[in-house]
């Protein structure tokens, strides 16, 4: 056995544990997308969860080694800290192949209704359609299992262009404060389906 292994071990188990929490998963999303600081206090007051059970969540990701700490606070008299993700959740792809089947699906729950929620609103709001270069795609397909790894690997190239076209307009908007800055949403999928049966049938 490799001497390294144990210590990857020990690493997936705890951050296992700490996103086996579906509050902890939400409070990453909410810091994953947009990459944001974020604070106990200030997740308290978005999300209504007391600000004790917000505190708990944050330590338990801090010490996981999901957020660190990028600065302090002081305000009435009590120390606020703010964190930041230590490392971009869509950029997980080795850990969160090595994750339990239940921390999977917690992520990918809370993931996508996270996604489902900005859809409904953009559409509410008028804003889905809104830009000429907008895109939506969904389709179903027979495939087999070489077929499934090639779209796979399709995704996984248009993630990475997609993370490296989000850090470049970071450094753009950074440079020009003036530039027009509104924020995006995208959403890559590919898993195996069903064919449901026809309403009344």
């Amino acid at each position: 056995m490799a001497q390294g292994k144990p210590p990857v071990r020990r690493g997936i188990a705890k951050l296992a544990h700490a996103l086996s929490h579906p509050e902890r998963v939400r409070i990453l999303m909410e810091m994953n997308s947009p990459i944001r600081r974020l604070s106990p206090t200030e997740y308290s007051y978005e999300s209504g969860l007391p600000l004790g059970n917000a505190a708990y969540h944050f330590r338990a990701l801090e010490k996981a080694g999901c957020i660190k700490i990028v600065d302090e606070q002081q305000r009435r008299g009590a120390t606020e800290h703010y964190f930041e993700p230590v490392q971009r959740a869509l950029t997980w792809t080795r850990e969160y192949e090595d994750l339990p089947d239940i921390v999977k699906q917690h992520l990918d729950a809370v993931g996508l209704r996270g996604y489902v929620d900005a859809v409904g609103d953009a559409i509410d709001a008028g804003r889905y359609c809104k830009r000429a270069a907008s895109h939506i795609a969904y389709d179903r397909f027979w495939t087999d299992q070489a077929g499934f790894a090639k779209a796979s690997q399709v995704l996984d190239r248009a993630l990475g262009e997609l993370l490296e076209i989000t850090a470049e307009a970071r450094e753009r908007l950074t440079q020009d404060l003036d530039a027009t800055k509104f924020l995006a949403a995208y959403h890559l999928s590919l898993f195996e389906t069903d064919l449901k049966p026809s309403v009344g049938t």
